[in-house]
């Protein structure tokens, strides 16, 4: 039996269950990267199996550095080459814009 768990309100991200096996479909957060969006995603990281990335936009894959860094996330990540590129040209741009904006630069 498959079901679904949206994480939050304010998370882009969901965890499928299919049998034993749960996928965090999309590891999102908003510009400010804010602590609050990553609580969602550090209560289940260390439960998931494998992360599937649908686009790479901050809102879908910018918390991911975050969750295998600090959140406990040690499942293999899914994407097409598209999404990493993408993905990867995104967090870099909103990283630094957030350092500029924090006076950080």
């Amino acid at each position: 039996m498959a079901t679904i768990t949206k994480l939050s309100e304010h998370v882009y991200g969901s965890v499928l269950t299919l049998g034993d096996v749960r996928i965090l479909l999309d590891c999102g957060c908003d510009v400010d990267f804010s602590d609050a969006h990553l609580q969602a995603i550090a209560e289940v990281a260390p439960t998931i199996d494998l992360v599937l990335l649908s686009h790479g936009e901050l809102r879908h894959c910018g918390a991911l550095a975050a969750a295998k860094a600090r959140l406990g996330l040690r499942a293999p990540v899914y994407a097409t080459t598209p999404v990493i590129k993408n993905g990867t040209l995104c967090l870099y741009e909103a990283f630094g814009g957030l350092r500029a904006a924090r006076g950080r630069d």
